[in-house]
This record gives structure tokens, C-alpha cells and sequence, in this order.
């Protein structure tokens, strides 16, 4: 450890952890990578791979996003209900007969309602159930 002083040349009570010379390597930059490098991944990934379930799951989801990385023509696909869009579009679209068949229930059950309750309010949700109707309607012809 270092001592450290201050401007004044008093010595500080204060610790710090410094090295009091250089730390060298030996050998050159090359192999203290490839040193660091073995020692880090062989033997502790094969051993982790063999005992954990959890370490062999992710490698195989690592290996699944690197072959979509890798070969992208995998993952990517045609469209096959494109020629079905103008028929799900008349099917389910604005203005389609299911549109129109959801109205004629809910009349038909708003009219039954008021008739067992006689509370004009009844017709009030009926409107509002039109409004939604058509709003979801307009939102899935899109």
C-alpha cells in the first residue's frame, strides 16, 4: 500500500489500495487472450453443459437464434391466406351479413328485454351496442 500525502506534505490516514509497481504480463498479448480465453470456456461450459438442464435449454434456444441469424430465408414466410383477405373482409368486414345479423339480434333481444322490464333505458344500450358493433366492424374490414 501507498501512503498518500497532501499538498502540505502531511501524510493522510486514508488506505488505498494501489499496486506498488506495475503489473507485467508474461509473454506476449496473444497468448495471455488465448490463456484467457481456454480458461474461461472448455472445461467449465462442458461441465455446466452435462449437469444443468437449464444451461443445455438455452443452449439450444442460442443455437436456434443463430441459425435464424444465420439462414434468415428459415424464418421468414409467405403469406398463405393473402387471397382470403377479400373474403374475411365480406365475411367480417363493414357492411357484411354478419354485421347485419349481429343488428338484427340485438334489436330482437333489446325489444324482448323492454318487453319484460318495460325500462325504455333498454333502447339506450341498444344504440350503444350498434355503435360498438359497427366501430369493431369498420376496425376489422381494415
Amino acid at each position: 500500500m501507498k501512503s498518500l500525502s497532501t499538498i502540505s506534505g502531511e501524510p493522510v490516514n486514508v488506505a488505498v489500495a494501489l499496486p506498488e509497481s506495475e503489473l507485467k504480463r508474461s509473454g506476449n498479448i496473444i497468448s495471455h487472450i488465448k490463456k484467457s480465453i481456454y480458461s474461461f470456456s472448455i472445461p467449465r461450459l462442458k461441465s455446466r453443459l452435462r449437469h444443468s438442464p437449464e444451461a443445455q435449454r438455452n443452449l439450444a434456444l442460442f443455437a436456434l437464434m443463430l441459425a435464424v441469424v444465420i439462414f434468415p430465408h428459415i424464418a421468414g414466410a409467405e403469406d398463405l391466406l393473402k387471397s382470403q383477405k377479400a373474403d374475411a373482409n365480406d365475411t367480417f368486414g363493414h357492411g357484411s351479413t354478419v354485421e347485419w345479423v349481429l343488428y338484427i339480434a340485438e334489436i330482437i333481444v333489446s325489444v324482448v328485454g323492454y318487453i319484460k322490464t318495460r325500462n325504455p333505458m333498454v333502447f339506450a344500450g341498444l344504440v350503444i351496442l350498434i355503435l360498438i358493433t359497427r366501430a369493431f366492424f369498420s376496425l376489422a374490414g381494415s
